[in-house]
């Protein structure tokens, strides 16, 4: 019986858009050419282990920090399910399980970059329907690596419910720093989601300048109060790209 002989593997190239749907695979090329070796990209280094971590913050309970860097890390209200503040510094951790001191708490340090627009941070809206806002129950946080996975479910009067997934990432383009959030919409065929857009700390009220975000999926709307609506697709992903107020734009 003569030996069973290894057949040639055949190099399979695919190209996936930053908007490729999850658990969908493009069409892809197969070529006899030897494959060659591609150096992953370095996993992002976060200034603090564990970088993402519950506490209470500037008195507000169920607070999700997440340190990106040593000059962002970012704030997440798990009642509201919502980015709460973005700033440039660390958490001050104060108090009776930190320190044994009795009275303070965690406290963040540095100059805020953006803070939680006014009014729900969540809306569903059906076909050319008004955007309703949405109730919002916080699903939790997984850590992969240096990656976080923050989950909400929404739902409104008829409308969803909605899974989303969020993971966020601080992008540098020269002296600009950029929030980068990609946004994971499941289910939803009923509904359009829509994400409050962000308010600068500081100066002018987000409704008299330009909003300070691209995104890569349908652009944002007005709203009736001035404050921006960003359209999530389901199916796919979709990047919400914030220049942090302060950086050059």
């Amino acid at each position: 019986m003569s030996p069973i002989r290894p057949t040639r593997l055949a190099t399979v190239v695919l190209a996936i858009a930053a908007t490729t749907p999850l658990l969908t695979l493009p069409a892809c090329a197969v070529s006899d050419a030897p494959s060659v070796a591609v150096a992953a990209a370095p996993a992002p280094v976060r200034p603090r282990d564990p970088f993402v971590f519950r506490c209470v913050l500037d008195e507000n309970p169920r607070m999700v920090v997440v340190a990106l860097a040593e000059d962002l890390s970012l704030a997440y209200d798990a009642t509201a399910g919502s980015l709460a503040l973005a700033w440039d510094g660390d958490v001050k951790l104060q108090g009776a399980v930190y320190d044994t001191t009795h009275g303070p708490q965690p406290v963040h340090e540095g100059t805020p970059r953006l803070v939680a627009p006014d009014g729900p941070a969540w809306m569903l809206a059906a076909d050319d329907g008004e955007p309703t806002p949405a109730d919002v129950r916080w699903l939790g946080y997984r850590v992969d690596g240096t990656t976080v996975h923050l989950r909400y479910r929404l739902e409104a009067p008829g409308l969803g419910p909605v899974t989303v997934t969020e993971i966020p990432e601080i992008r540098r383009d020269g002296a600009i720093t950029r929030l980068e959030r990609t946004f994971r919409v499941e289910g939803g065929d009923d509904a359009t989601v829509l994400l409050a857009g962000p308010d600068a700390a500081g100066g002018e009220p987000a409704a008299r300048r330009p909003a300070p975000l691209d995104t890569s999926g349908s652009p944002p709307r007005r709203c009736a109060g001035g404050g921006l609506l960003v359209p999530l697709a389901a199916g796919r992903d979709t990047v919400v790209t914030i220049a942090l107020p302060g950086d050059a734009a």
